[in-house]
């Protein structure tokens, strides 16, 4: 789960399975040369190259760098050594300093983490300009280079605040919409959805719009998770946006108010079938999936659209949760591998709600716990797959929250459907292919359309 909104996104898991995973050992770093360069570029990304003042904050406890090292020598499931973790973190204390101006230490890299201390508490000494707590986060980020594993990271508190926001669906940016990069318009920044009583609904801001500017800057070429940070603010501020539709442009100044996103929204969409949207796998996903099913259950509803595009995923739990509504109990769901543990095997809770016939929506986004459900459903024939093959991330993470408001996400394992597939890289192959629509209001998409069109004509060939 990337911070800056790219696909697959964190499963956080607190289940310990006992299945050994068959992974290479040693993880080697091909040129030191290539690492260091890889090093810097990363530090000039994270830190500007002007000097700091003198730090007012005291410096980090260095035994953390033991509970660190440690944390991901146990855990990570590539099984790193100790002394690639050590030299990583290394590498990112001399490129901290060479970026801030200084000369960086030409000794052999450490082996050892008190060598490893000794040269973050030299460093300091040496330059008390320095910033010993961004200097860690720095070093910590670095350790984690060498295992060439996207999803293992070190996040600084607003990182890590980043991601409990996206885990939970809650909304930042405090204006009620959402934006994604549409693959369909050269990445182009585009409202994926709008949140009823926001201030982007009473603004007239719709789905399918592209957003231009945000406070005069064009988005013209901008990532989407920088166009996410511009639009984060505290509420009671405001923000100017610039939205292009039907090629007229309008500008329009949110204010921000306290937004909850919904995680599950539903409406019925015909005389017969009924609409679910999960937005994200938070921990209260099943209780608001219940009430969606009621309601439409009231409603007369005899088959479901589940649609699960754009969802990057969650907590494993809630991925459990979900598919155990559709799921008779004790059904496999998922079958999780970890390091040097046995298999871990997630069955289906007593909280199936009926036998209806189901389509769900994947699109190249559908990530991670969504994919677990879309995976489980496809395997047991519950469900149709519909859209584009989905993202295909089956590792699993472990979020440990550190004292000082930061946190470790560790891949710990990887997980196979209920058949034994291995989605991890390959994503889930639709049933029913679509070249996915642009993003749209419910009522005009299109695939949406053709979801109700295939389970009406299966409900009618089941009338008698």
């Amino acid at each position: 789960m990337a911070i800056d909104g790219s696909p697959g996104e964190y499963i956080s898991s607190n289940h310990r399975g006992r299945h050994p995973i068959l992974l290479k050992k040693v993880i080697a770093i091909r040129s030191q040369r290539l690492f260091a360069a890889l090093v810097l570029l990363f530090v000039a990304v994270l830190v500007p190259s002007t000097r700091t003042h003198a730090q007012s904050a005291p410096p980090v406890n260095v035994a953390l760098f033991d509970s660190y090292v440690d944390l991901v020598y146990r855990e990570s499931l590539l099984e790193p050594s100790k002394e690639i973790l050590v030299q990583g973190a290394a590498q990112g204390i001399r490129a901290y300093v060479a970026k801030k101006g200084f000369d960086a230490s030409l000794a052999p890299l450490p082996s050892d983490v008190e060598a490893l201390k000794k040269e973050y508490l030299d460093a300091l000494a040496a330059h008390p300009e320095l910033n010993s707590h961004e200097m860690f986060y720095v070093a910590m980020k670095a350790m984690l280079l060498p295992l060439k594993e996207q999803y293992t990271r070190f996040l600084t508190p607003v990182e890590y605040r980043h991601l409990q926001a996206r885990v939970e669906g809650t909304d930042e940016s405090n204006l009620g919409f959402r934006v994604e990069a549409d693959s369909q318009a050269n990445q182009a920044i585009t409202v994926a959805e709008v949140f009823d009583d926001t201030p982007a609904a009473q603004n007239d801001v719709r789905a399918g719009d592209r957003l231009t500017e945000i406070e005069g800057q064009p988005t013209e070429g901008m990532a989407l998770g920088r166009a996410k940070e511009l639009l984060c603010g505290p509420t009671g501020s405001s923000v100017k946006l610039a939205f292009s539709r039907d090629e007229k442009v309008s500008r329009v100044v949110l204010t921000r108010t306290a937004v909850n996103a919904p995680t599950v929204i539903y409406q019925k969409l015909s005389s017969q079938v009924g609409y679910i949207r999960v937005h994200a796998f938070a921990q209260n996903v099943g209780i608001e999936l219940d009430k969606a099913l009621s309601a439409l259950e009231g409603h007369g509803v005899s088959a479901y659209v589940v649609d699960l595009r754009d969802n990057r995923g969650g907590y494993v739990s809630s991925a459990v949760d979900v598919a155990s509504r559709f799921l008779p109990a004790g059904t496999r769901i998922m079958s999780l591998a970890q390091r040097k543990r046995s298999p871990l095997n997630y069955t289906a809770y007593p909280t199936q709600r009926g036998r209806k016939p189901v389509v769900v929506l994947v699109n190249e986004r559908t990530a991670s716990a969504s994919e677990i459900v879309a995976g489980a459903l496809q395997d047991h024939q519950i469900a149709t797959i519909m859209g584009c093959r989905s993202f295909g991330k089956a590792l699993v993470q472990k979020v440990v929250p550190l004292p000082d408001g930061c946190a470790f996400t560790i891949s710990t394992g990887r997980y196979l459907t209920p058949k034994g597939r291995d989605i991890h890289k390959h994503g889930i192959t639709p049933d029913v292919a679509l070249r996915m629509s642009s993003f749209a209001p419910v009522a005009a998409d299109t695939d949406i359309q053709r979801a109700v069109a295939l389970l009406e004509s299966r409900l009618g060939a089941l009338t008698p």
